[in-house]
C-alpha cells in the first residue's frame, strides 16, 4: 500500500509533465536555485507546486481528525473509531515533517487553535 503523503512514480511523473506544458510564471525568487537558467525556473514550480499539495492534504488529515474526534464524542463504545484516530494524527504529523514549510503550516494551526479553544 502506497503511503498518501509519499507520491507514487506515476504522480511525479504526471506533475513534471504538466509543468512543462504550462508556462509557469515566476512568484518570488529562490534564494537557494538560481534564476538565469530555466531549468531552476521549472524545479522551483514544481517544488511550489508539491508543498501546495502538501498544505492541501494536512487540511484534510486535520478534518478528518476532527470528524473523528466528533464521531467519538458521539459514540465512545466503538473501538475502531479511536484507531482511526490515531492513524489521522499519526499521518498529520509525518507529512508535516517531511518539509519545513509544512511544519510551520501545522505550527500555525495549532497556535491558532489553541487561540480558538482560549475563547
Amino acid at each position: 500500500m502506497q503511503h498518501g503523503a509519499v507520491p507514487t512514480l506515476s504522480a511525479i511523473t504526471a506533475a513534471r509533465d504538466a509543468s512543462q506544458q504550462q508556462p509557469v510564471a515566476p512568484a518570488a525568487p529562490t534564494a537557494s536555485l538560481p534564476a538565469a537558467s530555466p531549468e531552476a525556473a521549472a524545479a522551483a514550480a514544481w517544488v511550489r507546486q508539491q508543498l501546495a499539495a502538501g498544505t492541501d492534504r494536512l487540511a484534510a488529515l486535520r478534518s478528518t481528525r476532527r470528524c473523528y474526534a466528533a464521531a467519538l464524542h458521539l459514540d465512545p463504545r466503538v473501538a475502531g473509531l479511536y484507531g482511526d484516530l490515531a492513524m489521522s494524527y499519526h499521518m498529520e504529523v509525518e507529512l508535516a515533517a517531511q518539509h519545513p514549510a509544512l511544519q510551520q503550516v501545522r505550527e500555525r494551526d495549532q497556535r491558532a487553535q489553541a487561540f480558538i479553544n482560549r475563547l
